[in-house]
């Protein structure tokens, strides 16, 4: 979850096929599966890839119910994103499954970094959310 144009679709295309999606369309809603292995155990994972924009968050929270995990995804690049992971997202997910873990991916590291790193990674700290940088353009 985050804004729009944050690099969601990408991510998630990188991790289920490796691969950057083939157009950068806006996404409302998508999900895939992928098999993996944890401790030597086969997990199935269903992931969902859900529109950022306002207008759509009335129905994105309704995906939050009974997920085991969520991961809040904001742009490096843009101060904004992540000023709406704290003010909106990050409330809004833990009103529907407080009991998730949550994840937070800092993405388009590529780009450079804009928003100030030691607050994120404060507000992170304080929430007990496990924080990564990352880019799906560089894997």
């Amino acid at each position: 979850m985050g804004d729009a144009a944050v690099g969601k679709t990408s991510i998630f295309w990188r991790y289920i096929k490796n691969e950057e999606p083939v157009d950068h369309l806006v996404t409302t809603i998508d999900f895939r599966y992928k098999n993996i292995e944890i401790q030597d155990k086969k997990v199935k994972l269903c992931i969902w890839d859900t529109a950022g924009q306002e207008k759509f968050r009335c129905i994105v929270a309704t995906y939050f119910k009974s997920c085991d995990g969520v991961i809040l995804v904001f742009d490096l690049s843009n101060p904004k994103s992540w000023e709406s992971i704290k003010t909106v997202w990050h409330d809004m997910a833990m009103k529907r499954v407080p009991n998730a873990c949550f994840m937070l991916f800092g993405t388009k590291k590529d780009l450079g970094v804009e928003v100030d790193l030691a607050e994120v990674n404060g507000w992170c700290a304080a929430k007990g959310i496990y924080f990564i940088q990352t880019s799906a353009k560089t894997g």
